[in-house]
């Protein structure tokens, strides 16, 4: 696993077999990676598509994006709430 390799390499270049305070901060890096692992692995190549595609944005143009992402959000929650007419 990505985790496991990383953490494992980033032990040798911190020597985290002699410093307690390196194994603590590779124990929260391993945490943090198997997230960012299982979140990964839980969105289709059309999200990860798109997230690439905003992060080489640029931050004025990532913003505007933000922007139109959370209105529709908050548009679709409203809808939700409302209660339906039969």
């Amino acid at each position: 696993m990505l985790a496991n390799s990383l953490i494992s390499w980033w032990r040798l270049q911190n020597g985290c077999a002699s410093h307690r305070k390196n194994c603590g901060m590779a124990l929260k890096l391993k945490s943090k990676l198997r997230k960012i692992t299982r979140w990964n692995e839980s969105i289709g190549y059309q999200e990860r598509e798109i997230f690439e595609a905003f992060l080489a944005l640029p931050p004025p143009q990532r913003k505007i994006v933000r922007e139109v992402i959370l209105t529709f959000a908050k548009a679709t929650a409203a809808t939700e709430k409302s209660p339906k007419k039969i």
